[in-house]
């Protein structure tokens, strides 16, 4: 049997954040980590097969680890890092932290600049503090990120080779259609 099949039983007795007391919650996490990766992907324009990957691989990882110990977003933004390299649709780590974490970039920034001493009407020395706070702040999300892929890696024990229902089913349809208009072949030759 395959090692990723749960029964609904199994992951309600078994998850790792039913000892933290977040099964109800679960439900929720699985939905906004569902969007963001959605969201993401779109804005690094990654293919749909990609963002599905990731997923899947979010999954993965929360059928094994705890919502509690791990940040979704973190975790979210490594899977579709890792995915865009296994379809082959890479994004550099520093664009997927662009996006990711543009926002927070930027109030990380924002909220480092109210609190020092550089005069804001001075553009050089605005500027040059805003560079350096950002790269620092970057790097530190690209770490993090890194150590994320890592973990997810390690707790999906290096399996990432994701069966997508899609191929089974556009076969399936095309035998479907093919067997109507053989069917319809055969009516027509009968009348």
């Amino acid at each position: 049997m395959n090692q990723w099949c749960f029964s609904r039983q199994a992951l309600e007795l078994h998850s790792p954040s039913r000892s933290y007391d977040l099964s109800e919650q679960r439900v929720t996490v699985v939905l906004t980590y569902c969007s963001y990766l959605r969201q993401l992907g779109s804005k690094l324009r990654l293919h749909h097969l990609t963002i599905v990957k990731a997923t899947m691989f979010c999954h993965r990882f929360f059928a094994r680890q705890s919502f509690a110990k791990n940040d979704w977003y973190t975790v979210a933004t490594a899977c579709i890092f890792l995915a865009g390299k296994v379809e082959d649709s890479q994004r550099r780590l520093k664009d997927v932290v662009n996006v990711a974490f543009g926002n927070e970039i930027q109030h990380h920034i924002v909220n480092q600049m109210v609190r020092s001493t550089i005069n804001p009407l001075d553009m050089r020395e605005r500027d040059e503090f805003c560079r350096e706070k950002g790269r620092v702040f970057k790097d530190q999300k690209r770490k993090l990120i890194i150590a994320a892929k890592r973990l997810v890696l390690k707790t999906m024990q290096f399996d990432l080779d994701v069966q997508l229902p899609y191929k089974t089913l556009i076969a399936a349809l095309r035998r479907l259609s093919e067997e109507k208009i053989t069917g319809l072949g055969s009516l027509r030759l009968q009348m």
